[in-house]
């Protein structure tokens, strides 16, 4: 093993002075080039080295732990002596070490692929891709490739040896080790800074000049700095994943400068960019090539240049030309715009979706970003799901969706996660990992149903659900406390809310039982939080023989619930003809809201009139009921209790089940069922200042009540 001086030769040929600074670190100088040249020209220890065969010494691991001068030193030493240094994440390696393949390197190494570096067109990096649509891949990258890039990015922001490029981003990652190699080919210096706090380096460090970030790290720094603080800044350069408009427009307001970027680990980082501007139409785009050349055939984006790597460990050569599997197209600037990724596209019914078409839509509203995902489906091949964090609600989501997607794009699953940055994978939202957890938490429902969810993906789950003509998210807000142990199901009854479209009672149930008995085969625990009409329904359901030997229901709350049908026939005849003539009113005059007075006139509902929330629940019902109308007439009859057994006999339940049976003391009607549920085992629990809605009316009680069941 010789010295072949490669790195040294670039240091030696620099216009700077070899005690300037490379590395800082809280403003203070932690690596100079001086340091970094007397490192490189030591021999690497042979025995230290973790080769995948100890005889081969032209490769090496070098396994990251997080960004430090020991592992800048190893690196560049490595590449210094001939060897090529393999960078894996260590955590990655050691949790799922198959997404590094082995075999893949052998078998590169067997084609002469990969050899000792004698040239800067050999192979002198392996770096992997994040693998956020699939299997990371090794890709084999050249000097002449590392080098290529640098130069073009230092031309094209025109980067001088007096500029600091904060490094939050990780070495073993390709936009991380382009920093690396750009302020190494200018005479410039980089600061460390963790990715999960570069605002704060950003802006109290006197050296940072410019940064690379993703969207949830602009976020942050958008927040909390003010316009002083983004004066020393040259600009952001903005790569992983598209950015929300929003959140850049906000960035400009600040007079923060941004570049939108496009890349990837075959093209060395950057390939296209933008100049740092403020001009929002300009950062729509990624720009224009910084060097090299790009294509579009087919609609897809091809690049070609001399920072195009050499290809896949094990795979055909690029030729310095690569074809993405992104979507593109020019803008009227002439500046490329990127669509989408062709293999993130997935059928749905043998149509094709694209789901950045259909977040683009969503996330316009959004303070946060969406992301659509396909999950599994028999009938379908694939539903479309959707997933965001908890800096927007479902409620809000869902009328974002109704008013921006036509019913095919409609999600069958939309889940609200904690922190979308838990489904990171380097830099960028890993969409297989994000897909692993919604097929999880859909697995046993079908196409029928549309559902709401949120809280813990593993936590037991609480299926949640609702009166008549309302809706499961009417919940939301209420039981926030619970996301942080339980996964939270909202259920709308067919003909309501997002399952408006489904009038058969028979096929909800048969999707209940179906998904009851998935979850019974998983072990997991399902509770049940349910009022008035739902509490009646899915009693019901919990009767069917087919969940006689479920063993995994552990609480059924029913606030309100009917105990069925319990006299004679004739008295069921005149129920349903009653439920029947339910909107006659409302059909006679059209008067939505003198509709609502009346209903709520109802002994059951005494004093709700007299609630803090009442006109807004009036006017916001009022303006559902035009729309809804034909779905809760046909509801009213469909699920009517003219159209239920007697539900009392709760002995009837799966073994195991606690029954509680919340109510409200102005409620007489009710007050009484509580006493017959009582009898036949139920626990009861009754709210002083409340009638028929007090999860309304008394939130704060009901919420004492649900605590103490569900501790």
């Amino acid at each position: 093993m010789n010295n072949k001086n490669f790195i040294s030769h670039i240091i030696n040929n620099l216009n700077i002075r070899l005690d300037s600074p490379l590395l800082y670190k809280d403003d203070k100088v932690q690596l100079t080039y001086q340091e970094l040249l007397e490192a490189i020209s030591k021999r690497p220890n042979l025995d230290q080295l973790d080769q995948l065969k100890q005889s081969d010494k032209s490769y090496t691991f070098l396994k990251w732990t997080e960004n430090n001068k020991e592992f800048i030193c190893r690196y560049f030493q490595l590449i210094n002596f001939g060897i090529i240094p393999i960078l894996v994440d260590e955590r990655r390696l050691q949790n799922s070490p198959g997404d590094y393949d082995i075999k893949d390197v052998f078998e590169s190494f067997q084609k002469n692929q990969i050899h000792i570096i004698e040239r800067y067109e050999d192979c002198a990096t392996i770096l992997y891709t994040s693998g956020t649509t699939g299997t990371p891949k090794g890709v084999r990258i050249s000097l002449k490739n590392l080098i290529s890039s640098a130069k073009a990015t230092i031309e094209h922001y025109q980067i001088t040896s007096e500029d600091n490029w904060a490094l939050s981003l990780p070495l073993y990652h390709i936009g991380g080790l382009m920093i690396l190699w750009r302020c190494l080919m200018a005479g410039a210096s980089t600061t460390l800074a963790r990715p999960d706090n570069v605002q704060e380096t950003i802006i109290n460090s006197k050296k940072v000049t410019m940064a690379s970030l993703v969207q949830l790290q602009l976020e942050r720094i958008v927040n909390i700095a003010s316009m002083d603080d983004f004066k020393k800044l040259k600009g952001v350069v903005l790569g992983g994943s598209k950015v929300d408009p929003t959140l850049m427009k906000k960035a400009i307001s600040k007079n923060l400068k941004l570049s939108n970027s496009y890349g990837a680990t075959e093209s060395c980082a950057q390939f296209l960019a933008t100049p740092f501007t403020t001009d929002l139409q300009t950062l729509m785009s990624v720009g224009s090539p910084m060097n090299g050349h790009v294509f579009i055939e087919n609609d897809h984006l091809i690049l070609e240049g001399d920072s195009i790597a050499l290809g896949y460990l094990n795979g055909e050569n690029f030729n310095s030309r690569l074809m993405t599997n992104d979507k593109a197209t020019y803008d009227a600037n002439n500046n490329i715009s990127i669509i989408g990724r062709s293999d993130n596209t997935f059928q749905k019914a043998a149509e094709n979706i694209n789901p950045e078409n259909i977040e683009a839509k969503i996330n316009v509203g959004l303070e946060t970003n969406c992301y659509v995902v396909p999950i599994d489906n028999n009938r379908y091949e694939n539903l479309i799901s959707l997933i965001f964090d908890k800096r927007e609600t479902l409620k809000k989501v869902n009328k974002i969706i109704n008013d921006s997607l036509i019913p095919f794009e409609r999600p069958h699953l939309i889940y609200q996660c904690d922190d979308i940055s838990s489904y990171q994978k380097g830099i960028k939202i890993s969409r297989k990992q994000i897909a692993s957890t919604l097929n999880e938490l859909h697995d046993g429902f079908s196409e029928k149903l549309y559902l709401n969810a949120c809280g813990r993906p593993s936590g037991d789950i609480l299926i949640v659900s609702h009166g008549f003509m309302g809706e499961a998210l009417e919940f939301e807000n209420l039981i926030q406390e619970l996301k942080e142990k339980y996964l939270i199901i909202f259920i709308d009854l067919p003909g309501h809310g997002s399952n408006c479209k489904l009038e058969s009672l028979e096929e909800f149930k048969n999707e209940m039982i179906n998904f009851i008995k998935t979850a019974n085969n998983k072990d997991r625990k399902i509770n049940f939080l349910t009022y008035s009409m739902s509490a009646r329904i899915f009693q019901e359901i919990l009767f069917d023989k087919r969940l006689s030997k479920i063993q995994n229901i552990d609480n059924f709350i029913n606030e309100s619930g009917s105990p069925g049908f319990l006299t004679d026939e004739d008295s069921r005849k005149k129920r349903m003809a009653h439920d029947g003539r339910i909107f006659d009113i409302y059909n006679s005059n059209q008067d939505a809201r003198e509709f609502y007075k009346n209903w709520y006139e109802q002994s059951v509902f005494t004093k709700v009139n007299e609630h803090s929330e009442y006109q807004n629940m009036i006017e916001t019902k009022s303006a559902q009921l035009p729309s809804m109308i034909t779905y809760w007439q046909k509801a009213a009859t469909t699920l009517s209790v003219a159209n239920q057994e007697n539900l009392l006999d709760i002995t009837k339940l799966p073994k195991g089940i606690k029954y509680h049976y919340i109510h409200g003391r102005l409620d007489t009607k009710y007050s009484q069922y509580a006493q017959q549920f009582k009898a036949h085992g139920a626990f009861t629990y009754e709210i002083a200042d409340a009638s028929h809605n007090t999860h309304l009316m008394s939130p704060k009680d009901y919420l004492k009540v649900l605590h103490k069941i569900l501790k």
